[in-house]
């Protein structure tokens, strides 16, 4: 377990792993970031700069550099040798409640609930561009894994940027409640979205064009994934079930449901594609064969709702962060055994 103290106040945790599946990032109100060793559980450096909560981190793909968001209105992008804030980011009005690295580390994407999305040089701290087109708080930055987009979502709609010349590709619109989580597909070229009017939604990035309308559940979708291979979507929703569809069609092909009657809020594939994580709001993690849907295992010993699930680079091993403001190691690998 992973936890730096006792507090009640870390209900903000947020966390990020290095590519290299060697350090975890975690965030809370105290308004400090934590770096651990993975391998031993151990902080090995405290981050203090901010003035607030830290809503969001994230590891530069290379592992050298964290970026922080903070309630303070300001993110800072920290060396992760020396454990200091390389530079700080400034210009958002209000709180910084999403960062993210693009795929070839150069650039930094913030989104504030100043309903604005900034674009920023992730070496010079130089602001590239910024966007406001946004009518609502801006809750989700994500790039495209080829770099070429950048998805910045706000209550209802998704608004897909060029980040290189700043201008807008598309907007998604469809969905009649907030939207709670969008993911990329590998190939970038379309976009899965979860909402609070009970669907999961795949778009043309380019076009912004409605592909699939998923009706698999009876309330809110909480999280959505592309399969490695982008030929599936999961959805997890409050209804306690996890849908497995064909991305192109809509057609459900299995479900992932036990006996629970906690709402599953993050779902996660493995990188080879062959396992499922789902984590739900009673602090329980699961773990699925994802081609046939058989439930393997759970883990218990978070004492609150999970909020975000992550396999390491070789799949050996799961990391969950939870709202009880503590963060968990689990073996996989020694589930594995007994099938």
């Amino acid at each position: 377990m992973f936890k730096e103290k006792d507090e009640e106040n870390n209900s903000g945790l947020s966390m990020s792993t290095s590519p290299d599946g060697k350090y975890l990032a975690t965030t809370s109100e105290d308004a400090a970031v934590y770096v651990w060793d993975l391998r031993t559980g151990r902080a090995v450096g405290r981050l203090d700069g901010h003035t607030d909560t830290v809503w969001s981190v994230a590891f530069a793909p290379d592992g050298s550099r964290i970026v922080s968001g903070s309630a303070d209105a300001t993110a800072i992008i920290w060396d992760v040798d020396v454990f200091m804030h390389f530079v700080i980011l400034q210009g958002h009005e209000a709180d910084v409640w999403s960062v993210a690295y693009s795929p070839d580390g150069s650039k930094i994407a913030t989104g504030s609930t100043d309903s604005t999305v900034k674009l920023w040089d992730a070496n010079t701290g130089t602001q590239l561009h910024s966007f406001g087109d946004h009518a609502a708080h801006v809750m989700h930055v994500i790039f495209s894994p080829d770099g070429v987009y950048l998805a910045s979502c706000a209550d209802t709609s998704v608004i897909m940027w060029d980040v290189e010349t700043g201008t807008k590709v598309s907007e998604l619109e469809g969905h009649d409640g907030a939207i709670w989580c969008l993911r990329f597909a590998h190939g970038s070229d379309r976009i899965v979205t979860g909402s609070e009017d009970n669907t999961a939604r795949v778009w043309d990035v380019q076009s912004g064009a409605e592909l699939v309308t998923i009706h698999e559940h009876m309330s809110p979708v909480w999280s959505v994934a592309f399969s490695p291979d982008d030929s599936e979507v999961v959805s997890g929703s409050s209804e306690c079930t996890v849908v497995a569809s064909d991305s192109f069609s809509g057609e459900q092909l299995r479900v992932f449901s036990d006996d629970s009657e906690s709402a599953v809020d993050v779902v996660a594939y493995s990188n080879r594609g062959d396992l499922l994580a789902s984590g739900t709001a009673d602090g329980v993690v699961k773990l699925w064969d994802a081609k046939i849907g058989d439930f393997l295992a759970e883990y218990r010993g978070h004492g609150d709702k999970v909020k975000s699930v992550n396999f390491m680079p070789d799949d050996g091993t799961l990391v969950s962060s939870s709202e009880d403001g503590t963060v968990r190691a689990w073996s996989v690998r020694d589930v594995l055994r007994f099938f």
